[in-house]
């Protein structure tokens, strides 16, 4: 179901005390960012990144910080808050590869990806790719990755999706983490991103490949992500309403 699908932002809170507030928000405008919640992401995740100077580019001003990727269009984020309507604490993309979007696997593993569904018996609308997984500083070593990333293998899976691909960044460790959560490097091939000097390893994943720790808490969020995505009714975004 393509995020034009969810016009409307909605926000709930995990099953159990002590855990982030999650949100799921759909971009469904393409071009650039017109509600609140999108421009406090970007400017969430270009602070995270830019990562005290270690990323310049991310800084786009005094104190300002940003990180303007294309690829947000047509996606679902998922957003980790300490507690509903506080700062951002971590935040994941989740976009199903038959949108409007390529997104970026296809943009830059295309033929290693298309190997991979053909391989499985995947069609693209089978298919998430999970992008932009960004932890605040002071938050890691919380649980809150691994949150987000088992909120994102949930989503997948009630949206009809089968199995999700990401493009892990290798530098600070990133494929990793993900390969204790049940990800698979689909080959040795680096993929350069020299936006956030780095370079990727694609990887995959379905939900079944979540080790048994990370199915209990799977378990535990399909009632909040179905909770999430039962809008009822439909809104546009403001662009489409000026």
């Amino acid at each position: 179901m393509p995020p034009s699908a969810h016009r409307r932002p909605v926000s709930g809170t995990s099953p159990e005390p002590g855990r982030p507030s999650l949100e799921i928000r759909a971009w469904t405008c393409p071009a650039r960012p017109c509600e609140a919640w999108q421009e406090e992401l970007r400017a969430f995740r270009g602070r995270v990144i830019h990562d005290g100077g270690r990323r310049p580019r991310f800084k786009v001003g005094d104190g300002l910080f940003a990180d303007p990727d294309r690829h947000d269009a047509h996606a679902y984020h998922i957003l980790a808050r300490n507690a509903a309507g506080g700062p951002l604490t971590g935040s994941v993309r989740l976009t199903p590869l038959g949108a409007a979007t390529r997104g970026r696997v296809m943009a830059l593993a295309g033929a290693e990806a298309g190997r991979l569904l053909a391989a499985g018996g995947y069609a693209p609308s089978d298919t998430g790719e999970g992008a932009r997984l960004v932890v605040a500083e002071d938050a890691r070593a919380r649980g809150v990755g691994r949150l987000l990333v088992v909120a994102g293998t949930v989503l997948l899976e009630q949206l009809g999706l089968r199995l999700a691909v990401i493009l892990a960044g290798t530098r600070d460790g990133q494929h990793e983490i993900l390969r204790r959560m049940g990800f698979t490097e689909v080959s040795p091939t680096r993929y350069p991103l020299p936006e956030v000097e780095d370079e990727a390893v694609l990887m995959a994943c379905t939900p079944a490949d979540l080790p048994a720790r990370d199915r209990q808490l799977a378990a535990e969020l399909r009632p909040v992500v179905a909770d999430l995505l039962r809008v009822t009714g439909r809104e546009e975004c403001s662009c489409a309403r000026t």
